[in-house]
């Protein structure tokens, strides 16, 4: 993962970066060349020692030459400063069958110098040895390189300050401007950024505000692209939304024809005989497991071929539907009225015991018989056959023994109602459905 940096402290680093190796470079020049003055000094301090100390020795004979003289020769050299710092002591030998006498300060060792100066006097055989010590050239040098780095050092932190506050201050300034504006900046009409009038004078500054200001008029023109696009596509969107709509109601009220052709007899609009039979079968399935009663009606048309025959079968299609309708109206909610066949209807009756049902039967059949159908007025009644679920029946048992009962109203002089009762089993009466009805729930 790349880590962020401020493009001031980039700035600044590179730029110290630069000024301190320049400085460095040009500093190891100077001190080099100061160290040159400073040897070249040494050596004129070491010649004009010689010369001095030379001269003094040649103004006595060599009998006269002693240890006494060259020590008053030396104290006068010291005071005057002529030694300067660098001459430690000198040995003079007159001659090299002589011996040579040492005049020194008075705490110098052989270790104090660090080398020795051979000059050869013009007279005789006689020389005179210098000995030099270094350390105040070294001295010198280095507190030169330490007054190079201070100023080194302190030029960079002057430096660092004066470029930080110039930097900080120029970025923050010419960033600045240009992200208040970003920031209220209107897409919808976009105005040129201006930036910062004092930096608009400098060519890098400018070609970053033209950058901006290019990226900016891209931006604009990909957003009224994109918002065109999204126009037309939520156009499409909405027309095809409002086209699918349509066909969704269309193909809603399509299942529903098909449900009610399915589910419903073409002529009589009730239930016909492929629904009748579901929904028996889940009734009776229910009322087996809850213990309510179930009641099934068997009704048909009593010589409903003699309409037909006297009247049309048109005629008799009219009485067989507003018979179907006559039925459902009665029974509203209590029942399901189905067209069983021909002239024949059944009709279901949740809840309802053996004496209920026969009660709703004979208010069916007063109905029946009281209507009159058609321009004609014809009139015509029904056989009813009654049968209640039985405990441990089955629905094709209750359908037998109503049909049984049907047969038994038409022998017996149709307009009727009959009840089928199986003397063997036990039928569900109505008392204790509620009771039971909370056990189960």
């Amino acid at each position: 993962m790349n880590k962020q940096q401020s493009i001031v402290s980039f700035a600044l680093y590179k730029m110290l970066g630069c000024y301190f190796i320049t400085a460095v470079f040009f500093s190891g020049i100077m001190l080099a060349t100061s160290y040159q003055d400073l040897k070249k000094s040494q050596n004129q301090a070491i010649d004009r020692a010689a010369s001095f100390l030379m001269e003094g020795v040649q103004s006595y004979s060599d009998a006269d030459v002693n240890k006494n003289i060259l020590t008053t020769l030396f104290t006068k050299a010291l005071n005057s400063g002529i030694l300067g710092d660098s001459v430690l002591g000198f040995e003079y030998q007159p001659s090299p069958n002589s011996s040579s006498v040492l005049v020194r300060h008075q705490d110098f060792s052989s270790a104090d110098y660090t080398r020795s100066v051979l000059i050869l006097a013009d007279r005789g055989q006689s020389q005179l040895v210098l000995y030099i010590s270094d350390l105040a050239l070294r001295t010198a040098f280095y507190n030169r390189l330490f007054i190079y780095l201070s100023v080194l050092f302190l030029q960079v932190a002057l430096l660092w300050l004066l470029l930080r506050h110039l930097v900080v201050k120029l970025v923050q300034s010419s960033m600045g401007n240009i992200m208040f504006e970003l920031d209220n900046l209107n897409l919808s009409n976009p105005s040129p950024l201006q930036g910062d009038s004092r930096l608009s004078r400098f060519i890098e500054y400018q070609k970053l505000l033209d950058g901006i200001n290019r990226m900016v008029s891209s931006l604009v023109f990909s957003r009224r692209e994109l918002a065109e696009l999204n126009q037309g596509l939520e156009s499409r969107i909405r027309e095809k939304t409002t086209s699918l709509e349509d066909k969704n109601d269309a193909l809603l009220q399509l299942n529903q024809k098909l449900s009610t052709l399915a589910n419903t007899d073409s002529l009589t609009q009730v239930y016909n005989r492929t629904r009748f039979d579901l929904l028996f079968r889940e009734h009776v399935d229910i009322a087996h497991k809850r213990q309510m009663p179930l009641t099934l009606l068997l009704v048909d048309l009593d010589d409903f071929k003699l309409v037909n025959d006297k009247f049309g079968h048109q005629v008799g299609d009219h009485v067989l539907k507003h018979a179907a309708q006559l039925l459902s109206k009665i029974l509203a909610d209590d029942g399901v009225v189905a067209r069983w066949g021909g002239e024949e209807f059944a009709v279901l009756l949740p809840y309802f015991d053996s004496l209920m049902a026969q009660k709703v039967a004979e208010k069916l059949r007063l109905a029946m018989q009281n209507a009159e159908f058609e321009e004609q007025h014809i009139r015509i009644t029904m056989s009813i056959g009654v049968a209640q679920l039985l405990a441990e029946e089955s629905g094709e048992q209750l359908l037998k023994r109503a049909d049984a009962a049907l047969y038994g109203a038409k022998d017996n002089g149709r307009n009727r109602v009959i009840m089928a009762v199986n003397a063997t089993q036990e039928q569900l009466p109505l008392s204790g459905i509620v009771d039971k009805e909370k056990g189960l729930s």
